[in-house]
């Protein structure tokens, strides 16, 4: 996802998204790994199951299917 607003965050594909805050059905308000915040269509993600971190949610693409996201490496 391009960003078209500056209070908006830009999606990689297969990029997880974390601190997530559903703002409404359409956008979520979130976090990248670069430390990047703001809204995000929800189509433009899908959520993963909740782990013993918080769930992230992996970018993909915005038509079906969705690109399944892959697993975080365990910690070290």
């Amino acid at each position: 996802y391009e960003k078209a607003e500056e209070n908006e965050l830009e999606l990689r594909e297969g990029e997880r998204v974390y601190n997530i805050d559903m703002v409404d059905e359409d956008w979520w308000m979130g976090e990248n790994s670069r430390g990047e915040r703001g809204l995000f269509p929800s189509n433009y993600v899908e959520l993963e199951p909740e782990t013993a971190q918080s769930a992230p949610a992996a970018a993909s693409r915005p038509v079906p299917p969705p690109v399944a996201a892959e697993p975080e490496p365990a910690p070290a």
